[in-house]
């Protein structure tokens, strides 16, 4: 299955190195195409088709909040050792 975010990453690979002549994909309509010369058409089809939908993914994102809240977590994770490093504990400084 060409789903995103689904864990089975690992078991697509196997399939596909252990007989790539034979690896069926399928997406979340059950469109499906081998890897073969032939299907190159089916294939860009859905590259396509998928770029599209993340296109559309990304034009629904509230940038300006997602920014805050990124920049947030990061202060976040720095604190500790800013705060660590600071404190009147700690003999280095």
């Amino acid at each position: 299955m060409l789903v995103p975010n689904v864990p089975f990453r690992r078991m697509r690979a196997v399939a596909l190195a252990l007989s790539p002549r034979a690896f069926i994909a399928f997406n979340e309509q059950l469109h499906h195409f081998m890897l073969r010369p032939a299907q190159l058409p089916t294939i860009l089809r859905h590259l396509l088709w998928r770029a599209k939908n993340t296109v559309r993914w990304l034009g629904t994102r509230d940038w300006p909040r997602l920014y805050d809240y990124s920049a947030a977590t990061f202060a976040g994770w720095l604190r500790p050792g800013v705060a660590q490093a600071v404190s009147p504990a700690n003999p280095r400084i």
